[in-house]
């Protein structure tokens, strides 16, 4: 057994921390970076960053998105939506790019499928954001 490098309770040989929590806390202790441009939980740390969806940090990147693989519902994915024009959108996960259709929320590459709730909350940025080029326009 050895001491969490967070909070020092005992942990197993084959780990570093006791949960999720410490290990967030010992790479903010370590001046990790927090980027949750959402407020969503911390999901993925890695190079020094502490992000709420993996490729959070793209510069386009908007909210995390969950595909679904269409022969699987019991597993999900979760992308970077870092596109999207009321038509198509494009993710990013595990360093690959997804085109999808808006209209279906099938892929064009993949088996996959956005989840409904992923599908409702791109459209709903969507009229957002179409409703607010109006406004800029009068």
């Amino acid at each position: 057994m050895k001491s969490c490098l967070a909070c020092g309770k005992s942990v197993s040989d084959m780990v570093n921390y006791c949960d999720w929590d410490c290990h967030i806390a010992h790479a903010k202790s370590e001046g990790a970076v927090v980027i949750t441009p959402n407020n969503l939980p911390i999901r993925c740390i890695g190079n020094n960053t502490l992000l709420e969806c993996e490729h959070g940090d793209h510069p386009d990147y908007m909210f995390p998105v969950n595909a679904i693989p269409k022969d699987k519902n019991d597993f999900e994915e979760l992308h970077a939506l870092i596109y999207q024009d009321g038509h198509v959108a494009l993710t990013l996960y595990e360093c690959c790019y997804t085109l999808w259709n808006l209209s279906t929320g099938e892929s064009y590459q993949y088996d996959f499928t956005l989840s409904k709730k992923s599908l409702e909350k791109i459209r709903e940025h969507n009229e957002k954001k179409s409703s607010l080029k109006m406004i800029e326009k009068e």
